[in-house]
This record gives structure tokens, C-alpha cells and sequence, in this order.
């Protein structure tokens, strides 16, 4: 399949945590990311997460048995991740997802403060990590306040 490019605007939320934390959340909830068809969706995020950050040979109590379908579902998973930022963690300086330095918002839509309309406007394939994550950058309104946070990256096998 190979990975998936997603970008998202999320309104901002009190922090970037915050905000990060409920774009996940939406996504999530929404249904909006890759997951096989074989495989019964998590019933929580907190589930997917669990299920995504364990190693699957960490489910075995000595040697794996790697004829197994739980095996094989846990490694399908691990690999293949959701094709969207369900994949990505954390957020912040060297974080899954990083923030672009002044210099490279300015490349990328022209301006230190980008708006919605920029954002979605812009060629976001000129700024994409070398492996799963991404990047945000705050987006502005027309009094110069932040309102949203987009991201935008790739993730999946």
C-alpha cells in the first residue's frame, strides 16, 4: 500500500496538547483512518494506542508462536499503522510531530502567520518528514490571534 499523506486544521484549544489531543480524538471517533477489514476496530483510542505501541513479540511468555493469528494481527498492525495521525503520538520539539521553524513557515505559505485559506492552499508536499510524523504550524485569523493548529504528515506501511 505505502504511506499515506493526511493534513488536518483543528481549531485551537487552550494548548497544543490540547488541541492535538482532541484532533486525535475526532479522528478517531469519526472513523477517519485505514483498518483492516478482518480486524475488529478498537473500541476506544486508548485501546488503539495500546494496541499500536506494544511490540508484538512482546505478547509471548517465551518463544512466539509465529503461525498464529493473533501474531499476525498484531504484526499486520504494528506495520501498517492507520494511514492517518492516529499514528503519531506526541507533539512538540522532537516530537512525532514537529513545529516548523520561522524560516520554513515563511518558505512554505509565504508568511510567519499563516491563515486556514494559506494553509490549504499550500504545497505541502515541499515540507514532509523522511519517516512516519509531521509537522504543525498555527494558523492565524485576520487579527492576528491563533484559531487552529494544522498538521499534516504520513504514516502507514
Amino acid at each position: 500500500m505505502g504511506a499515506s499523506g493526511w493534513d488536518y486544521v483543528q481549531p485551537f484549544d487552550t494548548d497544543l496538547a490540547t488541541t492535538f489531543a482532541a484532533l486525535r480524538q475526532r479522528i478517531f471517533t469519526e472513523g477517519h483512518y485505514f483498518w483492516f477489514d478482518s480486524i475488529a476496530r478498537p473500541a476506544t483510542l486508548a485501546d488503539l494506542d495500546a494496541l499500536c505501541a506494544d511490540d508484538p513479540m512482546d505478547m509471548f511468555d517465551g518463544e512466539p508462536d509465529f503461525d498464529s493469528p493473533e501474531f499476525h494481527t498484531r504484526i499486520d498492525i504494528a506495520t501498517a499503522g492507520t494511514h492517518s495521525i492516529l499514528d503519531v503520538h506526541t507533539v512538540g520539539r522532537r516530537a512525532d510531530v514537529e513545529p516548523l521553524t520561522a524560516q520554513e513557515t515563511l518558505e512554505l505559505f509565504g508568511t510567519c502567520s499563516p491563515t486556514t485559506a494559506i494553509f490549504e492552499a499550500a504545497d505541502l508536499h515541499q515540507m514532509l518528514p523522511e519517516k512516519w510524523g509531521g509537522f504543525y504550524v498555527e494558523l492565524h485569523n485576520s487579527a492576528g490571534a491563533v484559531e487552529a493548529v494544522a498538521f499534516w504528515g504520513c504514516s502507514g506501511d
